[in-house]
């Protein structure tokens, strides 16, 4: 990522300043994958370049528990731990690249607008920002001809047990014997017919312009602010991607360029007032706008096949909008002795064309067939609206108490949220839901912390409730959630001195995972996520005249 700012600030008197801004930022993403399968069951292998078709075999005859959360399965050991029974399916090199790019220019003149300031002053600026983002995803794959090439010569068993599996060890493929072994067979490998409209389904570009402009005027004095503002945001977008065409069952690809445009214009005013020394009370209203993601404005159709034999299509949306909202906020904080702080926050936002994904069945011509499809794609609800609460309180040290605990320290946070989402089902009618797309019902956080002279640790706990993660067109019983979850974080700092602060940090301490739940009771396992621990140890060096 290259990254350059810079600015300038003219001042003109006393209490006027005009302001220059800009901002130019590159990232890029580079992932190369590469990968081979092997599975156990009956091969029919078809034309060259064409997936083998399979069936199931008596050596893996499997009996289920479902009587847990999660369901384990039992095999024959012997016929699975055998890594000749294991035969090739597929070998797999693939490359991601994407690219952004994002400028901005500003120009704002500010009078009489400082936090010392009292009495009126005002502002008004402009914005112009151009971002680019690019995704490709390049793919080849390669497809047996004949048996002949199993896991025995590309792999091991391990000694690790998978869980829910009765006591089945993973079987791990290595990849430099499995493309070994397909290069050594190269009469019995044939590159996938399909490669050209896998690297071509899933590519797109994007491009976004946003001229804006504002204008507020703020009174304040030793008790009293107010603040009322006007913002008008004009966008455009143009996104190309490619559109998949069948006909008389042949595929082909046409580049479509989608162009858009948007303009909003969103008021906003606040008040903020010391009610007395320790505490201060705000009000604010406002109208926001969201954006939707670049996938979702992109017109592609990716196609996938899973290991079961059913397709997944997801799909973007040219037409998609921006979500729009009002919004109403209230807070209340409570400056404390000994270093403490009390705050509550109470909010209500009303949103049309809140942006949601939903999930509908289908038919799709794919692999030479129409095959039965579940399709994913994102879709503006009518009207939908979210409400909450936050309790906060921060209590620096607890020296106050004894001296013995003038280092630590600690801080409690309660969101309480309720959502309702209008959903569109496959009827054209809508459905309510009581909750919006990744907001769950409650998050609480607590951390803990200690510091003496240059050293300082921190345990940090984080719960956050179910959420609504994908809404289905048809049933709301197969509508999916993430399970709630918990994490714990742990931070260690040391001051080196001369600018330099050494750190530890381990994330997820528990290995906690992530979960999502379907059914009617939203109580069945749809899949889970192994995020495992992450460390990291390091140097922060900040220059003193920062």
């Amino acid at each position: 990522m290259t990254s350059v700012q810079g600015g300038l600030d003219w001042k003109l008197g006393d209490t006027q300043v005009l302001s220059f801004r800009s901002s130019l930022s590159d990232a890029s993403h580079r992932e190369p994958r590469q990968m081979a399968k092997y599975i156990y069951a009956n091969f029919k292998y078809n034309a060259p370049g064409v997936t083998p078709t399979l069936s199931g075999v008596p050596g893996l005859g499997m009996s289920y528990d479902t009587s847990g959360f999660e369901p384990s399965v039992s095999v024959n050991p012997a016929n699975f731990e055998n890594l000749n029974n294991w035969k090739a399916y597929y070998w797999r090199n693939e490359f991601i690249k994407i690219d952004d790019r994002v400028g901005d220019l500003k120009l704002d003149f500010r009078q009489n607008m400082d936090a010392d300031s009292r009495g009126l002053g005002y502002a008004v600026g402009i914005d112009y920002r151009r971002l680019s983002h690019s995704y490709s995803d390049t793919l080849t794959q390669y497809y047996p001809t004949a048996s002949g090439m199993t896991l025995a010569g590309a792999g091991y068993v391990s000694s690790t047990i998978m869980p829910n599996s009765g006591g089945l060890p993973f079987l791990i493929v290595d990849p430099a014997r499995a493309w070994g072994q397909k290069d050594a067979n190269g009469n019995l490998v044939v590159a996938s017919t399909t490669n050209l409209a896998s690297s071509l389904q899933s590519n797109y570009s994007h491009d976004e312009q946003t001229a804006a402009g504002y204008a507020m005027t703020m009174y304040r004095t030793d008790r009293l602010s107010a603040m009322v503002g006007l913002r008008q945001d004009n966008t455009t977008l143009s996104t190309t991607g490619n559109v998949r065409n069948v006909v008389n069952g042949t595929t082909t690809w046409q580049s479509v360029t989608n162009n858009s445009r948007y303009n909003f214009t969103l008021p906003a005013a606040s008040l903020v007032f010391d009610a007395t020394s320790a505490v201060k009370l705000k009000v604010a209203a406002s109208q926001t706008i969201g954006r939707p993601t670049y996938d979702d404005y992109a017109p592609n159709t990716t196609i996938s096949e899973n290991a079961d034999g059913s397709v997944t299509v997801t799909q973007g949306n040219p037409n998609i909008k921006p979500r729009q909202s009002n919004n109403l906020d209230f807070s209340a904080e409570w400056y404390l002795p000994n270093s403490g702080l009390a705050s509550f926050a109470a909010f209500h936002k009303q949103i049309k064309n809140e942006i949601y994904n939903q999930a509908s069945q289908g038919q799709v011509f794919f692999d030479g067939a129409n095959r039965a499809a579940t399709i994913t794609q994102p879709l503006n609800s009518s009207s939908s609206s979210l409400s909450g609460i936050e309790l906060n309180f921060i209590q620096g040290t607890l020296g106050w108490l004894t001296p013995y605990l003038q280092g630590f320290g600690f801080s409690a946070n309660l969101t309480l949220l309720s959502g309702r989402l209008n959903a569109i089902t496959s009827s054209g009618a809508s459905r309510t839901i009581d909750r919006l797309v990744n907001q769950p019902d409650q998050i609480r956080n607590l951390t803990v912390f200690y510091n003496y002279r240059k050293f300082g640790v921190s345990v940090a706990y984080n719960w956050i409730g179910s959420s609504l993660r994908l809404v289905d067109a048809s049933l709301p019983s197969q509508d999916v959630y993430w399970q709630a979850r918990s994490q714990i974080d742990l931070q260690a700092r040391y001051d080196v001195g001369s600018g330099w602060k050494a750190f530890f940090e381990v994330a997820n301490l528990t290995g906690s995972p992530v979960v999502s739940v379907t059914g009617p009771n939203h109580n069945l396992l749809k899949d889970t996520f192994s995020l495992g621990r992450t460390f990291w140890l390091g140097l922060i060096y900040t220059p003193k005249l920062l």
